[in-house]
């Protein structure tokens, strides 16, 4: 019997969902034995819960502070995480790096110096500029020097890597979609006229002038009669914001940080409206294709995004759903209050199943396998 290559799934945060599911991938497989190692960030306002779906043993934390913040406590806690992270290389002796996004690509890098190069598979999941400077480029295609593949989690990346030219001709680049695993397909019950319409703000809450924008909106609403609330679940830097927001106003309603696995599925179901509006001067933000864009069609909930974005282009081609400027209240008002006036265009939201498939992790396991096994 073959035995099982050894995968470290890298990562700079306790590990989000979209790892833990490629993880389990690997793991169901029958050829690889999955090892999450992480960075857990002391007193952060965007760890989140998770439950460990593999063994204890296969979740290796690095415990260190909060790396956000000042340049130099930066570079020092990078450093220690290399540290640490070529101790565990030594004590597990893994086959292929899984590391994502370009902090861990790099600090795996410094990990494995004057080690025998282990091959990486990148993932990678954040956008940080549209054009970087000489010397970044330079330490990026560095880092990137043991790459065998490379996943992006949106096709709006790929401009940016051949602007960049940030891989090797030879290494090849694939899509894989932050898509959720075994989500199923529910009867929903949308709102009929003159019921209550729920907005669902879900995971990372992020972006004051886009939530004030939306909740301006829905005030409005409220006061004129219509029923409508917006329920958040999740961390981020305007959770605390919003959970006083919720002790003010009625039609606000902060349900706390949740497990993804145990708690999500049924959450995320539980609106009839999905609000995805981000910050679009984050370079990351105007080109990616954020979970909450899979889960909607995986669903058949349908959500907002901020416009002139990548995703508000997918989503308009695939009538998932509806764009917004991301500052612009009236704008929002005008979209629930057609929604409210006449909810079956909700309904003509609903999705074909061949759109669906594309939007499961199931879709991509086989070339993940391979590139796994390749490595």
């Amino acid at each position: 019997m073959n035995k099982k290559k050894v995968v470290f799934f890298l990562y700079a945060n306790t590990p989000n969902p979209a790892l833990i599911e490629r993880a389990m991938v690997a793991e169901e497989a029958g050829l690889f034995k999955s090892f999450v190692v992480y960075w857990g960030r002391k007193n952060s306002d965007i760890s989140i819960p998770f439950s460990k779906l593999l063994p204890d043993d296969r979740f290796l934390e690095i415990k260190l502070g909060d790396p956000r913040g000042n340049f130099f406590r930066r570079i020092y806690l990078s450093l220690k995480f290399s540290v640490a992270l070529r101790a565990k290389l030594n004590d597990y002796s893994p086959n292929v790096i899984y590391a994502v996004n370009s902090d861990m690509l790099g600090l795996c890098w410094v990990a494995n110096l004057l080690r025998a190069p282990i091959p990486v598979v990148y993932d990678f999941q954040d956008q940080k500029g549209e054009y970087l400077n000489i010397i970044y480029r330079k330490l990026y295609r560095l880092s990137a020097s043991n790459v065998t593949k490379v996943f992006i989690r949106s096709r709006g990346f790929l401009h940016q890597i051949k602007t960049n030219k940030l891989f090797n001709k030879k290494v090849p680049v694939s899509y894989f979609a932050e898509a959720p695993m075994n989500w199923t397909l529910t009867k929903k019950n949308f709102p009929k006229p003159g019921q209550k319409l729920v907005l669902g703000y879900f995971g990372n809450i992020r972006g004051k002038l886009q939530i004030y924008s939306l909740l301006t909106a829905v005030g409005k609403l409220n006061s004129e009669g219509r029923k409508i609330e917006v329920k958040f679940a999740g961390v981020g830097s305007e959770a605390a914001w919003i959970g006083d927001l919720s002790k003010k106003l009625d039609y606000v309603h902060y349900l706390g940080p949740f497990d993804y696995f145990k708690e999500y599925s049924d959450l995320f179901i539980s609106a009839d409206l999905v609000f995805a509006v981000y910050p679009t001067d984050l370079a990351n933000n105007k080109f990616h294709e954020a979970r909450r864009f899979h889960e909607s069609i995986a669903t058949g909930v349908p959500l907002i995004v901020s416009s002139g974005t990548y995703m508000a282009k997918r989503v308009t081609t695939l009538n998932v759903g509806w764009t917004v400027k991301e500052d612009s209240s009236d704008e929002m008002y005008e979209i629930l209050e057609q929604i409210l006036d006449d909810p079956k265009i909700i309904r003509g939201k609903r999705l074909t199943k061949a759109l669906r498939k594309e939007h499961l992790i199931e879709h991509y396991a086989d070339e993940f396998i391979d590139a796994l096994n390749k490595a």
